[in-house]
């Protein structure tokens, strides 16, 4: 619809028109819009960023008002989401809260988060947007494990609870977690998220399955003997006291 499109919005300039009203492709369109910005008036501007068919054509025309509270306010009630997300910048907290919270648009929404710093709110949307794209950006801004334990145990992260785990750096937490779940995932991220070589050694000294001790004597440190010592005298299956050699 946008491919061939008139131009009643740009009105006379220096008693001439700036093109003939009718039909006109495009980028014919946008490229004379561009050499004429420096001789069209703001008001012009403003007409046109309010009543262009094209979405490319009121960006266009919004880059050059010079009013910012003008362009915040004709972008925030933009119905193209191009604009509204190519114009977060200008938006105060209240807009882009109200942005990230009923945006129609999950790009939209996503994209509003680099903006925001409002904790509560960044805890909101990651618990609680429509959008899995959404709800990890808003983690990907938190640090607090506290919260991103409430994360695992909510329904919106029923699958996608791995990608919360690694965030999590406590390393008494993914302790907890490991010595709780029965998910086979889980357990994969959490060991990868172990550094502390008691914690790794108790899950070790836990663990019935040979694959999931596999993957924690990869964890141990290679320098810590007397741990290495202890898992090679417990352990009995022979494959697995070879790999624990190895780290020896």
């Amino acid at each position: 619809d946008d491919s061939f499109i008139t131009l009643n919005s740009i009105k006379k300039s220096k008693g001439k028109k700036l093109l003939v009203n009718g039909e006109i492709n495009f980028k014919s369109k946008y490229d004379y819009m561009k050499r004429k910005l420096h001789v069209l008036s703001q008001e012009q501007l403003i007409d046109i960023s309010l009543t262009d068919r094209s979405w490319q054509i009121r960006r266009l025309a919004l880059r050059h008002i010079n009013n910012p509270s003008v362009v915040f306010k004709i972008a925030y009630n933009d119905k193209s989401p191009h604009i509204r997300e190519y114009f977060l910048k200008n938006f105060n907290k209240a807009a882009l809260k109200h942005i990230a919270l009923t945006d129609p648009s999950l790009e939209v929404r996503k994209s509003s988060i680099k903006y925001i710093n409002d904790i509560e709110l960044l805890k909101n949307l990651a618990l609680n947007d429509s959008s899995f794209d959404v709800r990890m950006e808003a983690s990907d801004k938190l640090k607090d494990d506290e919260f991103f334990k409430k994360l695992i145990q909510s329904e919106s992260y029923r699958y996608d609870k791995a990608k919360i785990i690694k965030k999590i750096d406590n390393q008494k937490t993914l302790f907890d977690f490991y010595s709780i779940t029965d998910s086979y995932v889980l357990k994969e991220a959490i060991i990868e998220g172990l550094s502390n070589q008691e914690y790794i050694f108790d899950l070790y000294v836990m663990e019935d399955l040979s694959f999931f001790r596999e993957l924690l004597i990869s964890r141990f440190d290679g320098n810590d003997e007397d741990i290495l010592l202890k898992a090679f005298n417990l352990e009995t299956d022979l494959k697995l006291k070879k790999l624990i050699l190895k780290n020896l």
